[in-house]
């Protein structure tokens, strides 16, 4: 028989909810998942703020739960967000495929596709998830209560989370999901998710590159120098020096290079 563990009150976990249904639903054995779903405030936040009610709670359980809790599971069939994940991934790209064709008129298909890469990244879209609530809402095993939550099990979940919803309803009822959550993200956070801003963002090298090419005909010049403890690396545009850092990483530091001289000329 498997030893049953619990969690020690003196221990800082950020998933409150998810420590909780551990509890009830793995080392107590007492808790049915439908009826914490169906009752617990946080669930009713998130559904809130997406402006959807789910009409089968299974399909929201299921885009919050992650493998390692249906590996401990026992009660139940259970099945992770990996699935609607997939499902998710292309309505998340059909609805920001469409935004952006719609909001630059005059943009070519090449910058259109960069631009949506830049926001459908795992960064990106875990901020959106973390906006949700999402990262305070999902089923984990043991180990992962106690690990920090990455960028791309949240970007996951907001995608099994759309998923979830075109099952429950329909793909137009998930961008109406998707959209409401974007707007309310840009009111409250001062920021526009759809901005052109996060091409550069994402990647400044090539953004740079391509500014350079357009303005003066020429590529932008990082040169390297060897000093204590990294790299001392210098960025040179239509042959004057522009800006320089310094980093253990010569990669990390172009990219910040072409990222600050962006934000400079761009303010």
């Amino acid at each position: 028989m498997t030893e049953k563990t619990t969690f020690q009150s003196d221990n800082a976990f950020s998933n409150d909810f998810g420590v909780f249904v551990y509890e009830q639903t793995i080392t107590k054995s007492s808790g049915s998942l439908v009826e914490i779903f169906q009752n617990h405030g946080l669930i009713t936040q998130l559904q809130d703020r997406l402006g959807y009610q789910f009409n089968q709670i299974n399909y929201l359980i299921n885009a919050l739960t992650h493998r390692s809790f249906v590996h401990e599971y026992t009660h139940e069939a259970r099945t992770s967000y990996e699935r609607l994940e997939f499902l998710g991934d292309s309505v998340l790209g059909s609805y920001v495929s469409y935004a952006l064709f719609e909001k630059y008129s005059d943009c070519s298909e090449g910058k259109l596709s960069k631009l949506r890469s830049a926001l459908v990244n795992e960064h990106s879209l875990a901020k959106l998830g973390r906006f949700l609530g999402a990262d305070k809402c999902l089923l984990l095993g043991r180990g992962e209560l106690q690990s920090e939550l990455n960028d791309s099990l949240i970007c996951d979940v907001v995608e099994a989370i759309l998923g979830a919803i075109t099952l429950d309803d329909s793909i137009n009822r998930a961008f109406e999901a998707l959209a409401n959550i974007i707007s309310q993200y840009e009111l409250e956070m001062k920021e526009d998710f759809f901005s052109e801003k996060k091409l550069y963002l994402f990647d400044p090298k090539t953004t740079l590159q391509e500014l350079t090419m357009k303005e003066y005909k020429s590529l932008p010049v990082y040169e390297s120098h060897n000093v204590e403890g990294g790299f001392r690396v210098e960025l040179f545009v239509n042959d004057e020096k522009v800006e320089e850092v310094t980093c253990h990483s010569k990669k990390i530091a172009m990219k910040e290079l072409a990222l600050k001289y962006l934000n400079k000329i761009t303010k």
